[in-house]
């Protein structure tokens, strides 16, 4: 029996906080080394964070990087017992730029940069636009990168360790049809580290555990997974750590986590997969790779009461928004050394499930209320004691700090101009749009101006529904300087109110959840958005078959027919030609939205989802292809 410990830690890094950075990580080698831990697996480019953009073209950001990896290596040299880190960060080789682990040990000066293979180029990732690609089993010695009179090693291969066999997938190296883990296995590894940057969606840590249990098994091996975690750029990273040993499941940490890091360690027997790769019929040894030895012995170790502790509690879909939101508010709020955030509470149900949440996060975060969320009712003519009430009531019930003003004088001063200087009365008839545009307007300035003084961040409430058909106003409910709801759809958000009034005793929102959607921008309040677009399932169907499936319209109306079957095709034909026309108007609205949050694969935003063209066809030839369809 040969027991070592590993150890396997998420970390919330800033972009281009560097110092900061590593004091986090120096921070939780401390920690790691204090458990006994033998060897620490760090999320990939944890050193730098993932989201530099293109700031990764910087020399500087390169120079720095190097002198801070001395300055860890350094540290951990300190040590007494021999200990391992790997550490992620980019690295410039021969003027090429490449996403790289550096592996360090305490007992030796030289420094084993691995280097990914499979770059991360779909969804929301761009790798490709700044790091090349490393090649399989290549190989550069004595690079003396760093300074000094220590040479090292950089490429694909594996270090021996103690007579321990470790190697590396980086992230997107794991989930490709010609991943290194299947050559590692061949040239009998005992571990795999994947530093990894993985960013949330609904159910993914699902498919993640799955992959790392999955991979511990077929290759015969313990299989040691980091994850980044946190939000930068629209992504929220989960801090997803697992560790598996021969299809099975050691320990895992729990997700969206408020911390700045979270370490778990397990103990495992090296011999166990020495003796599962022995057993197994279709291992084939080959001896493709280059092996580099570190020489040492890990101090002996026992399982303790922290060791191979599955804290991971699964939660459903509801929990999973509410936990991942939040935390994205809670980082967004502190990274940008602001003081909470503003709302422009409506009565509705978009801006009141934006102050949910930001309830919910300042109860998770221990922060008062009052002082991290204003929300502002602002009433024109149009407005509903209905609304007016509904948007009290939830404000008394959370707690914050709550407004009503009056905006007519403001909407009418901008009307009564217009129309001296067109010399023109506006009436509802021929100037519908005008009019209700610049209620919304006007209600903008009065949240810019709240935030400014308070040092918050205004939330924009528009959802994905919305975004999709560009039912917004520019310059109106389009404002603010994130966008909270951007990346979900309308019905969610609905089911998402419903289920925290039932289930969490959500008792302010019992107006909200009570009404149908409305602008209440028209006189009459009787203006519904489901009449004026669609109802909201049917457009959430129609948006999933054409953005997310890629389909025309003809084959969308055809996918709608047989989920809808309550409503006649030429409703279905009409609600789909809306959207298509709508949709391919409006691609210029959805490239002005705040920063959003990506939640799922149908998110729309430009930079974390769907890119499309501003000006295009008005694809009129395949509209009239639903004709066909009797």
């Amino acid at each position: 029996m040969k027991n070592i410990r590993v150890a396997a830690a998420s970390l919330n890094q800033t972009p281009l906080d560097l110092k900061g950075n590593v004091e986090r990580i120096l921070s939780v080698i401390e920690k790691a080394y204090s458990l006994n831990v033998n060897i620490l697996c760090l999320p990939e480019l944890c050193l730098t964070s993932f989201e530099c953009e293109d700031a990764f073209f910087s020399n500087k950001l390169h120079e720095k990087s190097l002198e801070y990896v001395n300055k860890i290596h350094e540290a951990i040299k300190q040590f007494k017992n021999l200990f391992c880190v790997s550490v992620g960060l980019p690295v410039v080789i021969n003027n090429c730029l490449y996403n790289a682990s550096v592996f360090l040990s305490s007992e030796s000066y030289t420094k084993y940069f691995i280097l990914k293979q499979n770059l991360a180029t779909e969804g929301n990732y761009y790798e490709s636009r700044w790091f090349k690609p490393w090649i399989q089993n290549q190989v550069l010695k004595d690079q003396n990168i760093l300074g000094g009179d220590y040479k090292n090693i950089f490429g694909d291969f594996i270090i021996n360790v103690a007579g321990i066999k470790i190697g590396f997938e980086i992230c997107q190296d794991a989930w490709s049809v010609d991943r290194p883990a299947n050559s590692l296995s061949k040239n009998g590894v005992d571990i795999i580290l994947n530093p990894s940057a993985s960013h949330f969606s609904f159910n993914k840590h699902n498919t993640r555990k799955q992959l790392v249990v999955d991979s511990s098994r077929a290759f015969g091996c313990t299989y040691v997974y980091s994850n980044m975690l946190g939000y930068n750029n629209g992504i929220i990273f989960d801090g997803d750590c697992i560790i598996a040993q021969s299809g099975k499941l050691l320990s895992r940490s729990n997700i969206l986590s408020f911390d700045n890091y979270s370490l778990i360690t397990a103990v495992v027997d090296i011999q166990k997969t020495k003796t599962q790769q022995l057993m197994t019929g279709s291992f084939k040894q080959e001896h493709t790779k280059e092996v580099f030895n570190i020489y040492g012995s890990f101090k002996k170790v026992e399982i303790k009461d922290y060791d191979n502790k599955i804290n991971f509690i699964d939660i459903d879909k509801y929990e999973q928004f509410t936990d991942a939101l939040c935390l994205g508010l809670y980082d967004y709020n502190r990274k940008s050394h602001s003081n909470g955030y503003v709302i422009s509470l409506s009565g509705g149900a978009d801006s009141a499930a934006c102050s949910c949440l930001v309830d919910l996060m300042c109860k998770k975060a221990k922060l008062n209320i009052k002082e991290n969320l204003t929300t502002i009712y602002q009433a024109t003519n149009n407005s509903s004691e209905t609304t007016k009430n509904a948007a009290k009531k939830l404000s008394e019930f959370i707690g914050n700090t709550h407004y009503e003003i009056n905006v007519d004088k403001i909407k009418d001063l901008y009307t009564l101009n217009i129309e001296n200087i067109i010399n023109k009365k506006l009436d509802w008839v021929q100037n519908d749009i005008a009019l209700q545009n610049i209620q919304a307007r006007v209600r903008s300035p009065s949240a810019w101006m709240l935030a400014n003084i308070n040092n918050q961040i205004f939330i924009c409430t528009s959802n994905r529904s919305e975004a999709a058909v560009g039912y917004c106003t520019i310059g109106g409910d389009d404002q603010g300087g994130i966008s909270l709801l951007s990346g979900i759809d309308k019905p969610f958000i609905l089911q998402w109110l419903n289920h925290l009034y039932k289930e969490h005793n959500y008792l302010g929102l019992e107006d909200i959840i009570k009404q149908r959607p409305t602008a209440e921008l028209r006189p009459g309040n009787q203006q519904l958005d489901e009449e004026e677009l669609a109802p909201y399932n049917v457009l959430n169907e129609i948006e999933l078959a054409a953005m997310r499936d890629k389909k025309f319209p003809k084959d969308v109306l055809l996918t709608i027919i047989s989920e809808f079957p309550q409503y006649t095709k030429d409703q279905l034909k009409e609600w789909t030609r809306k959207f298509f026309k709508l949709f391919i108007k409006n691609q210029w609205k959805r490239n002005r939205m705040a920063t959003g949050f990506h939640l799922d694969d149908e998110n729309l935003d430009p930079r974390s989802g769907l890119r499309w063209p501003v000006l295009c066809g008005n694809l009129e030839e395949f509209l009239k292809e639903m004709d066909e369809v009797i």
